[in-house]
């Protein structure tokens, strides 16, 4: 394994910089939008400025020409131009041509979490992208008679079209599932898929392809569920729960989707390998 460490750093790379090419080009696409737009709203406000100044000459016009009891109605149409000039808010117009390029710390915070995701170590027989995370409690179908206020109940279902077939003893100890809560980083539980089995708070379903795992309800918090293996989530992890005392009221109305998901960063391929 150390002597592949070089191989695979220069594929790390690889896949990185023609990633960051597709980044790249897609930012560039943006920005020809927007400077797309922008120029079309320009050539808008080029329109309006003419017709203003036709109208600007034809009231000087009748300004030099009008009568001197005729000054009412001067100062009206001169003050109906000064109106159209204003509404044409052309000092912000003005500062939207000053485009610059700038970032979100916590986009970019979240991208670089989420790098191992994207570009993720696999072997023959162990890889993150064929495994998925379910948590029956937010799905539709689950039933509140099955709601257990010490325990939350998770699944690991095999993708159907993997290569990986049962979950064998080497998977399970490689699997490794977290509790924390959101904001403090603070680890409720955190333990190994075959230390679950182990404690008889995992069971495999008949077919091999499910493996149901009991963890420590935690009280009032927001929860980060995660389940890795060497190193990256699987598909569907990490996902967000709330927990707390209102949980079994906040389930009879509809709740946001709090899954995080190995697509919350679309500019990388996620599931496809490399």
């Amino acid at each position: 394994m150390e002597e592949g460490k070089k191989a695979r750093d220069v594929k790390k790379k690889e896949i990185l910089l023609k990633e960051m090419k597709k980044i790249l080009a897609k930012l560039n696409e943006v920005d020809m939008k927007v400077v797309k737009d922008v120029k079309g709203e320009a050539f808008d406000y080029l329109r309006s400025m003419n017709k203003i100044d036709i109208e600007v000459a034809a009231i000087k016009e009748t300004i030099t020409n009008a009568p001197v009891d005729d000054e009412k109605r001067c100062r009206t149409e001169v003050n109906a131009i000064r109106a159209k000039v204003e509404n044409l808010g052309m000092e912000e117009f003005v500062d939207c041509l000053k485009l610059s390029v700038n970032t979100q710390p916590g986009s970019m915070a979240a991208a670089f979490d989420r790098i191992s995701d994207a570009i993720f170590l696999e072997t023959p027989a162990l890889s993150s992208k064929c495994l998925y995370l379910v948590i029956p409690e937010k799905l539709p179908t689950f039933k509140m008679a099955d709601f257990n206020p010490k325990f939350i109940d998770i699944q690991l279902h095999i993708v159907s079209e993997s290569t990986q077939t049962t979950f064998s003893s080497v998977l399970l100890k490689k699997l490794m599932v977290t509790v924390a809560c959101v904001g403090t980083n603070r680890v409720f539980e955190e333990s190994t898929v075959w230390s679950k089995v182990e404690k008889h708070k995992a069971a495999v379903s008949e077919d091999g392809r499910r493996i149901s795992v009991q963890l420590q309800r935690p009280e009032n918090i927001v929860g980060k569920i995660s389940v890795h293996l060497l190193g990256s989530n699987i598909v569907n992890s990490p996902v967000l729960h709330q927990f707390g005392q209102d949980e079994t009221s906040s389930r009879n109305t509809a709740a946001p989707d709090l899954t995080l998901g190995n697509d919350s960063i679309g500019i990388f391929d996620m599931t496809g390998h490399h």
